[in-house]
């Protein structure tokens, strides 16, 4: 299981991040406290962790979820409904259902209602 720590050094170095810029941003995201180096090595270390403060301004930083910091899941971020009815008209297996649809824009409402009748049950 990756720790909270490992984490957030992961997405600060998916993102080429030195830990002064990581501060920097934090401090702008996080506004009860100035963030430094030194305390953003002591999170990634597991040495301490930070306030929950702080890790909003991770989240909103990263666009990932609370859940995916803490190592509830591994999904960075949950998929908008948007985001969700696209991959479900994308899959291939459901296009055998749906492939005698014409793409017209009625067709593709009527696709998303059977979806989210389907999404509901």
């Amino acid at each position: 299981m990756t720790t909270l720590g490992e984490r957030l050094k992961k997405l600060r170095q998916s993102r080429n991040y030195t830990l002064e810029q990581l501060a920097e941003l934090l401090t702008s995201e996080s506004t009860d406290r100035k963030i430094n180096k030194g305390l953003i090595s002591r999170w990634e270390k597991d040495e301490v962790e930070p306030r929950i403060s702080v890790l909003r301004g991770y989240c909103s930083l990263f666009d990932v979820s609370l859940d995916y910091l803490l190592g509830r899941t591994d999904v960075k971020r949950p998929l908008s409904e948007k985001e969700e009815f696209e991959a479900f008209a994308k899959n291939p297996e459901m296009e055998r259902w749906y492939r005698s649809m014409p793409e017209d824009e009625e067709s593709m409402e009527r696709l998303y209602e059977i979806w989210k009748l389907f999404k509901e049950k």
